[in-house]
């Protein structure tokens, strides 16, 4: 697992320096099972030779978990290979395990699917 940690623009400084202090508490969805709800949703909204990549945990004003979405083609001459190709990523609210900007989402990740079978 990556924890990405996103700075919040702060006011402007004269220094090109920053302190960094991190404690965090909270309670998230382990990323497994962010990771089955996204794979879930892939299924349903976008297609079935869709999956997920490892874990990032992004620290931000809120917590989400990202994934990078992959597209595994199958090779019908050798069962058991074929390519795989990285076609978007997929976040979810680490608390809730909502997908962020769903819509939109599903239309870009169709789109380049699409774009990669042609």
């Amino acid at each position: 697992m990556t924890v990405m940690i996103i700075p919040v623009p702060a006011h402007e400084s004269t220094s090109a320096r920053m302190q960094v202090v991190i404690n965090i508490q909270a309670e998230v969805m382990d990323s497994e099972a962010a990771r089955h709800l996204a794979n879930a949703w892939l299924l349903e909204h976008v297609g079935n030779l869709l999956g997920t990549t490892a874990a990032e945990l992004v620290l931000g004003e809120r917590l989400f978990w990202r994934y990078d979405v992959m597209l595994g083609l199958p090779n019908p001459a050798q069962p058991g290979s074929g390519a795989l190709y990285r076609v978007g990523q997929i976040v979810l609210d680490a608390s809730s395990g909502e997908v962020q900007n769903a819509d939109a989402l599903a239309e870009e990740l169709q789109t380049h699917v699409a774009s990669v079978t042609r």
